[in-house]
């Protein structure tokens, strides 16, 4: 009876191997391994803080064995701190302790990481069996003391040399390491935004590690994922800079110069993977500037973001005449108290304010491209200022935005901008409602007149799944 690595997540280590002893045949033999800690200082990032494995605690466990012999078995790995800490965020050897243990992991990562960023660990694990004469385990779970190394620019050798990562033929063997910008090290994270719980708000990929990607390849990626927009994260490295991300967003057209659900998702991610304290806050980098995002914990897999969009730009009130059509409407449907105006944040928007019964009746009737660039606009958000709901469709109106931070952050600012909030004050302004997931997004506005900073558009997120790419698209 083979048990892989099987005490280590489990409570009652003890227990679990009386029951692989119970289900062994009598007359033969129960071969288990478990990382083992102190041995390797750099598995000691885990270990210290959750449980000391050694030979002898191996061995102690084996109260339903007789004939015990352990022994211990190193190789090199190297890896990235956030490939490391995914093991205990999904529960390996953490079970209940996750969040007390983050933070000495987080401090404890800079005795190992070497000027590149990299993690270079050495792990190590004990095996044991139930005979002290040496036995041949089967195949997928033989032991080598040196083999060969492994292929790419990092040497590392493996435990497992021939159980196989995925499957189909060619799989790469478990533990083996590959080259940069290899599919093994492209993983994503599924987050939706604007919600308190998963499938519901505006779903999101987060790529924590794109350094390898190309441009081309993250617009390739997001027309094949199919969510409204995916975003790209590298680590700024600059010493000092540990809360410092470089960020691009695409969407299903290519890339913009700046988006709100993407930045609010990918800051909870980060959280996730990097965040020691309930609170923390984020520098993201787009190409054009910086923003601020703030993060709080509030569960598992739940978190709230607040984006800082900065100041608000109001850049003109365009002749109404027309607009409505753009929509399926009738002039009568826009609010004649408030005009329609040219709004930026990142991004231009025409806020276009409507009342009673339009925002359900609305529609694009023809592509919005042009006629958007006649008003100095790029998008067009409707606004029913009354009920705080509002709605956004790409330009070609073949798809319905479910929740649209940027478009929020101008809405606000315009609601601000003609008093109908409150300086400062913290509202909800909901949407998606029409798209069948409805969201909520948190919005508030500073400022007086024209002079509306800063712009702040936040809301739940939800970490849904992760997943990795097992081909890049072409450069």
């Amino acid at each position: 009876m083979i048990g892989n690595f099987v005490v280590n997540p489990v409570g009652q280590p003890r227990s679990a191997l009386e029951e692989l002893r119970r289900v062994t045949r009598p007359g033969g033999r129960t071969a288990v391994t478990i990382w083992a800690t102190p041995a390797a200082a750099g598995q000691t990032l885990l270990g210290r803080a959750v449980l000391a494995r050694d030979e002898q605690g191996l061995a102690g466990q084996g109260a339903a064995l007789r004939d015990i012999a352990c022994r211990t078995l190193l190789w090199d790995r190297r890896t990235t701190p956030e490939a490391w800490w995914s093991g205990p965020v999904a529960g390996i050897a953490t079970i209940g302790q996750i969040e007390s243990i983050k933070g000495h992991f987080d401090a404890r990562c800079a005795e190992f990481t070497d000027p590149d960023g990299v993690l270079v660990a050495a792990p190590c694990h004990a095996d044991g069996h139930g005979d002290p004469r040496v036995v041949g385990p089967p195949e997928y779970i033989r032991y080598t003391s040196a083999p060969p190394p492994c292929e790419g620019p990092h040497r590392t050798t493996r435990a497992h040399p021939t159980r196989s990562e995925g499957d189909g033929p060619g799989a790469a063997p478990y533990g083996r390491s590959r080259s940069p910008g290899s599919v093994a090290a492209m993983r994503y994270h599924h987050v939706d935004v604007f919600t308190d719980r998963p499938y519901s708000g505006n779903s999101l990929a987060v790529f924590p590690e794109a350094d390898p990607l190309t441009g081309a390849q993250m617009r390739a990626i997001t027309q094949e994922l199919r969510h409204f927009e995916s975003v790209f994260l590298v680590r700024d490295t600059a010493r000092g800079r540990s809360r410092t991300w470089r960020a691009r967003v695409f969407d299903l057209a290519g890339e913009l110069e700046f988006a709100g659900h993407p930045l609010i998702g990918a800051a909870a991610v980060l959280h996730a993977l990097h965040g020691a304290a309930d609170h923390e806050a984020w520098t993201l980098c787009l190409p054009g500037r910086p923003v601020e995002v703030t993060t709080e914990r509030r569960g598992p897999g739940r978190y709230a973001s607040l984006l800082d969009q900065g100041a608000a730009a109001f850049l003109g009130r365009p002749d109404p005449e027309g607009l409505a059509g753009l929509f399926a409407l009738e002039p009568a449907d826009l609010d004649p108290d408030l005009p329609p105006e040219v709004v930026s944040t990142g991004l231009r928007y025409l806020v276009l304010p409507v009342r009673g019964d339009a925002l359900a009746r609305a529609r694009v009737t023809q592509p919005l491209d042009a006629p958007l660039a006649r008003v100095g606009a790029e998008f067009a958000y409707l606004l029913d200022a009354s009920a705080m709901e509002g709605r956004h469709w790409n330009n070609d109106g073949l798809l319905e935005d479910v929740a649209t931070g940027s478009g929020a952050g101008c809405a606000v600012a315009y609601l601000r901008g003609h008093g109908r909030i409150g300086s400062g004050e913290r509202t909800l302004l909901r949407q998606g409602r029409f798209t069948g997931r409805p969201s909520t997004m948190t919005v508030s506005a500073d400022g007086h007149g024209r002079d509306i900073r800063p712009v702040r558009v936040g809301g739940g997120v939800a970490l849904v799944g992760e997943g990795h790419l097992r081909e890049l698209p072409p450069s």
